[in-house]
């Protein structure tokens, strides 16, 4: 067991990221406080934020309606990367939606493509009216 260094909670050692610099080998913040750290951080959205855009869609990726990413991992936040050069990351207001694993490397190969190629209904659909605008 462990206390959280952000909510002060303690919690179980399943609940840390592993961390070879520290003495019990464990990160000081448990995985939720690391997760709410690294979605300001990299998106500038809290939790709440990403809740409701994944409640807007369903509970499921906004291009396929999988309930969740293929791989078990939560679904990723999908931003349109010519909005703000930020390394890696979001100014926020560039969020379109939350996919899976699977349809966001697809998009991202999308569109790349040259336009004459891009001409699928569905992905235009979500990219010009992606469901996170509503918030």
């Amino acid at each position: 067991m462990k206390r959280c260094i952000t909510c002060e909670l303690v919690k179980p050692n399943s609940e840390y990221y592993k961390s070879e610099k520290s003495a019990d080998r464990l990160k000081r913040d448990c995985i939720q406080c690391n997760w709410a750290y690294n979605l300001k951080r990299r998106f500038n959205i809290t939790p709440q934020q990403y809740a409701e855009i994944l409640e807007l869609q369903n509970g499921g990726c906004a291009i396929c309606e999988r309930g969740s990413s293929a791989d078990g991992k939560r679904l990723a936040i999908d931003h349109f990367h010519g909005c703000c050069q930020m390394d890696g990351g979001s100014c926020g207001k560039c969020i379109r939606g939350l996919l899976c694993t699977s349809c966001n490397t697809m998009l991202g190969k999308y569109e790349t493509l040259p336009s004459r190629f891009q001409d699928s209904l569905h992905l235009n659909s979500y990219i010009s009216n992606p469901p996170a605008r509503q918030l």
